[in-house]
């Protein structure tokens, strides 16, 4: 052809290991299985209980028959004659026809013979035919072929063999997930021993659990039992200090555990019990390495001259943390723990020691904590339970109270009237004289706790106080009857208590009353009660919220937990956490900083993108390579210091350096390495987080080697492009306010062949405006200076017959009676050029109509009426472009629907970023799919509207 632009080459597609289905016979061929399995069963039913129990027992993987397709005929397609765009393609050597009835078939055939096709694919009942063709073709000749095919009398429909682009994925499109754990009960209601979760929403949460990156949390408790079944593959290491808690017969799997043991195990099962497992229950939080400290290890056990009993010290606290913090790496530290209720008590009632004890103890803490942050440069989280003593009784002081002596609890005189000799020393005076009549209950504030009582501020931004919330209403063993959540009698009280989460009442035998977790009693689960279960419960969160972005500060993580609680409780109004709002409030923040990063401009025409997304090396390599780029290489100074000055926030991202494996240092361009910038002592092939260190990041600045698996230290990677793939856009003056703009197919398309000018169309749309209207000399003459200047030598805009042969029409209805065609033009050479364009031989500006295949070689023209309405691409699609969304779906516009997009996920197996989209019509989905974020061009999970 004299005119097109196209080499019509069939292009291999890129993309691998993915499942093909052929839409309607693919259905068809499952359907009829179905049936088959159906009248199996039913013939089984027929026969006698005794058959029954006999064929059951036989050995199924010989005895079940190869499937019966019956008059079913199914041909499958090549790989090589699958063409995908998008992930939405079509068969190029095949067609589909319907028939008016299967007596037409031999008609049929007699058509195929004249142009060499033959029928491989039948399903006689619906007159439906798979059509083979001798050659390959592109889109528009098969669209021809179809046209021709449906101007016969007994065709009732003829169309492409399409193709789609499926990949098992549960979450898209739902509004909760719920785990295969099998000790929870029902999901449905308020009630059961998974009440916790649901008052909290994780449900809602864990649909966003594919974009949370694996987060260290630290746990400092009691004994922990590590062999549990539900931990013993989230704990990463024995937890320290608790090899003496447990002794040598524990620690090597045997003796006996208790009810006194069960604290810490429980707390951890509330985190982070493993998520579908098909076993017990989940934590939280679904994706966590846990780290444990035993800050009750016998060994730091102490008694008093007066036989008062405590556990541990301040400065096994400071170790524990460095532990975790420093060794471990954890993020959130989970301290279910707290100073005694009688001390809470003196402190907050004005006992002038219990006060001064609080203040060495939190300052010295805070000093310490600041430290530690200031030192590691980690941001982390500390979640402190507000403790259980608020409705307690304590003897009031009276004039026999020596100087010191503090508030004591009734409840503690009580076990020491009991025999609990650990209470000695301190009721010894009252014993037989005390009863609770000369006792008070004022309330304890919990900001004389551990953590609680630090003031310095942004220490303060660090930690989290949790108080309890219970079901509300009347218990029975048959469960609540549920009239909402309020807050637990016994939770301490007080402005430092930052947010409510679930920890029961204990009142009752119903599940609903208190907390269910792992513990190393019994069959391994029970329930337990107190602002020690609801801390882990926001853990948790804080662990989910990290995973979603690791960039976040400990601040940025507290005010999201506190601005996304729900409700008000109590005379104080506090807030129920809600992990779904507080993931999803993560899940936008992140993709709003995403939005803020800066783009290098370009220098000798190399552009540079940081991508806050925690990937491993290998993930963000293929991620870049998706944006038509590859990750950075720094060759130079200069390339460095552009890289420092892009990176405003000192992350820590990969570039494109590795080690092949001949053990030498290399660019993912394969340009030389020569230039290096390695920090001390790098590359040292040495970490305690992850091992076989082969690949590079800048951290921030210096590079340092780090194992292609490690994204617990990493936050993002560095895109780069090359001169080649910059140019793809360029931007012309406006004429009379308008904006325009030339593209051509990007390098990174040029394997999955070229785009039509429908799809061009649509890419103008997306981005806001349309291909481009000419409606005077000026114009024209204005648009086909800047193509020249810029390179080019074909361009097409936005005028077409493609509707009706000779009626040619602008794309925007635009009616102007200015047209510039070429002496001859337009002439519709083969019947098939119903576009215009600028073209290369034509030099005056004139125009031809052509094919309308866009090419490595060519380019189209966007117009924009208003500047303004260009779209920037978000994180999330404009109401125009989900308009456009639903047009690809096949929604027909008069139909009156409600458009939802969800929060965007990663796609592995592509490389890309895509946006779940959902078309409703009267509540029910009619048509949805997986749009990519940059382009919106369709991908998978699609449910095309047919009705």
């Amino acid at each position: 052809m004299k005119k097109s632009t196209a080499d019509h080459m069939h292009r291999k597609r890129r993309k691998n290991n993915l499942v093909w289905l052929f839409a309607l016979l693919g259905i068809l061929v499952l359907f009829l299985g179905t049936i088959l399995a159906f009248l199996i069963f039913s013939n089984l039913s027929s026969k006698s209980a005794e058959t029954v129990q006999e064929v059951s027992a036989v050995n199924v993987e010989k005895d079940i028959p190869e499937t019966d397709m019956g008059d079913l005929i199914y041909h499958e397609p090549a790989a090589e004659n699958v063409v995908m765009q998008g992930g939405f393609g079509y068969v190029n050597n095949e067609l589909l026809v319907t028939l008016d009835s299967s007596e037409s078939l031999s008609a049929l055939k007699d058509y195929l013979r004249t142009i060499g096709g033959e029928v491989v694919g039948e399903i006689p009942v619906t007159a439906d035919y798979q059509i083979l063709l001798p050659d390959t073709h592109t889109q528009e000749e098969l669209d021809q072929m179809i046209e021709q095919l449906k101007a016969l009398p007994y065709v009732r429909h003829s169309s492409l063999n399409y193709a789609f682009e499926l990949e098992n994925d549960a979450i898209s499109g739902s509004s909760a997930y719920y785990p295969n754990d099998k000790k929870w009960d029902d999901w449905s209601g308020n009630s059961g021993n998974n009440w916790n979760m649901k008052a909290i929403n994780a449900p809602g949460a864990w649909v966003y659990r594919d974009q949370m990156q694996p987060v260290n949390v630290g746990v400092m408790d009691g004994i922990f039992y590590p062999y549990h079944e539900d931990l013993k593959d989230v704990f990463q290491e024995m937890p320290l200090g608790n090899v003496v808690d447990m002794g040598i017969e524990r620690y090597n799997g045997g003796g006996k555990w208790t009810e006194s043991d069960i604290h810490g195990t429980h707390v951890a099962g509330i985190v982070c019990a493993e998520f579908d497992n098909d076993k017990g229950i989940c934590g939280v939080a679904p994706n966590v390495m846990l780290y444990g400290a035993d800050v009750h290890s016998k060994s730091l056990t102490k008694y008093s001259s007066e036989g008062e009993w405590y556990q541990g010290d301040s400065f096994f606290l400071k170790i524990a943390l460095v532990h975790l913090v420093v060794d471990k790496h954890c993020r959130v530290i989970n301290f279910s723990q707290g100073l005694s209720d009688n001390f809470l008590y003196s402190a907050s009632h004005g006992d002038d020691y219990a006060q001064g004890e609080v203040k060495s103890i939190t300052a010295d803490l805070s000093d310490f904590l600041k430290l530690l942050k200031g030192t590691t440069e980690t941001e982390f989280i500390i979640c402190e339970a507000a403790g259980n003593g608020q409705n307690k009784f304590f003897f009031k002081k009276d004039d026999d109270d020596k100087e010191g002596e503090r508030y004591l609890a009734y409840s503690d005189y009580l076990e020491y009237m009991n025999g609990d000799t650990s209470k000695a020393g301190a009721f010894q005076r009252y014993r037989g004289k005390i009863t609770e009549d000369i006792c008070e209950s004022k309330g304890i504030d919990a900001q004389y706790n551990i953590f609680g009582g630090i003031m310095d501020s942004e220490i303060q931004n660090m930690i989290i106080v949790v108080g309890a919330a219970q079901n509300a209403g009347d218990h029975s063993k048959k469960g609540c009857n549920h009239t909402g959540y309020e807050e637990t009698a016994y939770s301490n009280r007080g402005s430092r208590v930052d947010v409510l989460a679930p920890g029961g009442d204990g009142e009752s035998d119903s599940s609903d009353s208190w907390i269910y977790s792992t513990v190393p009693i019994g069959d391994g689960y029970m329930g337990a009660d107190g602002t020690s279960m609801a801390c882990p419960h926001v853990a948790g969160v804080a662990a989910m919220i990290f995973g979603i972005d690791p960039t976040f500060t400990a601040k940025e993580v507290k005010d999201i937990i506190k601005s996304t609680a729900t409700g008000s409780y109590g005379e104080e109004g506090y807030k129920m956490l809600n992990a779904k709002l507080a993931v999803e409030k993560a899940i936008e923040l992140r993709n709003q900083k995403a939005k803020e990063n800066s783009v290098a401009e370009p220098t000798d025409g190399h552009k540079y993108e940081i991508f806050h997304d925690t990937l491993t090396w290998e993930e963000a390599k293929a991620a870049c390579e998706a944006k038509g780029g590859h990750l950075a290489t720094i060759t130079s100074q200069e390339e460095q210091k552009m890289i420092e000055n892009l990176n405003t926030q000192n992350s820590k991202l990969w570039i494109g350096g590795y080690k092949n494996s001949a053990g030498q240092w290399c660019w993912v361009t394969g340009e030389p390495w020569e230039y290096q910038n390695w920090g001390d002592g790098e590359p040292n092939n040495s970490s305690n987080v992850v091992a076989d260190e082969s690949c590079v990041a800048v951290w921030p600045v210096k590079w340092n080697d780090l194992a292609n698996s490690n994204t617990y230290e990493q936050s993002g990677y560095i895109c780069e492009w090359e001169a080649s793939d910059v140019a793809e856009e360029t931007q012309v003056e406006g004429y009379t306010g308008h904006l325009y703009e030339f593209y051509t197919l990007p390098e990174s398309e040029w394997e999955s062949g070229p785009i039509t000018w429908q799809q061009a169309e649509r890419r103008c749309e997306w981005k806001g405006g349309h291909l481009a209207v000419i409606e005077s000399s000026t114009e024209n003459f204005l648009l086909y200076s800047a193509m020249k200047a810029k390179g080019y030598e074909n361009a097409y805009f936005g005028f077409s017959d493609e509707s009706s042969e000779g009626n040619w029409k602008w794309v925007d209805g635009t009616s102007t009676a200015y047209t510039n065609w070429h002496s001859g033009e337009p002439n519709n050479q083969d019947g098939i050029e119903h576009y215009a364009m600028f073209y290369e031989k034509f030099q005056d500006g004139t125009w031809n109509d052509a094919d309308g295949i866009i090419d490595a070689g060519c380019a189209y023209i966007c117009e924009w009426d208003d500047p303004t309405d260009k779209i920037s691409q978000g994180d999330s699609f404009t109401d125009q472009q989900l308009r456009i969304i639903a047009k690809d779906l096949g929604v027909p516009d008069d139909l009156n629907v409600e458009i939802k997009q969800y929060p965007k996920t990663y796609w592995k197996a592509a490389g890309l970023w895509d946006i779940y989209v959902e078309v409703l019509l009267d509540g029910k989905v009619i048509a949805s799919g997986s749009f990519d974020v940059e382009t919106g061009e369709m991908g998978r999970n699609l449910y095309i509207y047919s009705h």
